[in-house]
């Protein structure tokens, strides 16, 4: 994902939207099949109420990396955002009980890593950056522990169709806020927001909802 952002010409938040907008149609047909559409019935206002709020998260992680892949080098924004299996591992700990395999040595290099590469930004105009792409990683951390919680007892497709639409309606807001064009856009960068919702999201965060009902949440 992060060299088709850094690819695209349009706003940060733009790219975002649209990647999430594309990618919530694309699924809507098989969400709202008769099966799903009964199983969206019997969901509690609690399920609801954290899957919408979890969307609110994904926006936010969205938007801070795509902002920080602006300000920084795509090789420390993408290693910075993608170190979340540190936070998660501890907090999966805390919260869900899952203790991380090799007795969390990996999350300790993981975190020396992250250290070594955000003080090499220091004092060359990238650090703001780097600090986007960490809100993304916290951002991204909460999305995964709640989906390994919620996963447990709501099915991939309607749990999909519901964050990534509140994803799509918080990153919507947001460009609003911000001023920011949504349209007119030539064909190349419509290409990109397609590659970003078909790979990144359909193939990528999918398939990672889909593991999270089965593998602990730091693996």
């Amino acid at each position: 994902a992060s060299i088709l952002i850094r690819w695209s010409e349009a706003p940060p938040d733009v790219v975002a939207f649209y990647r999430m907008l594309l990618a919530t149609l694309a699924l809507a047909p098989f969400a709202l099949r008769s099966r799903n559409r009964a199983d969206l019935a019997t969901l509690d206002r609690r399920s609801t109420a954290v899957m919408l709020a979890v969307g609110a998260v994904l926006a936010v992680h969205f938007y801070a990396f795509n902002a920080s892949l602006e300000l920084t080098s795509v090789a420390s924004a993408t290693v910075l955002v993608t170190s979340h299996p540190l936070l998660v591992g501890i907090l999966g700990l805390l919260f869900l009980r899952e203790r991380p395999s090799s007795g969390g040595l990996g999350l300790i290099v993981g975190l020396g890593g992250v250290i070594v590469i955000s003080f090499a930004d220091l004092g060359s105009g990238r650090l703001e950056g780097d600090l986007l792409a960490l809100v993304g990683m916290l951002a991204a951390a909460v999305y995964l522990l709640a989906g390994r919680a919620v996963r447990q007892k709501v099915g991939l497709m309607n749990y999909v169709l519901i964050v990534y639409a509140s994803c799509t309606a918080v990153l919507f807001l947001i460009c609003l806020a911000n001023g920011s064009p949504l349209g007119p856009y030539p064909p190349r960068e419509i290409a990109i927001f397609l590659a970003l919702a078909i790979v990144s999201t359909l193939m990528g965060h999918t398939v990672l909802n889909w593991s999270l009902r089965y593998l602990p949440a730091a693996f």
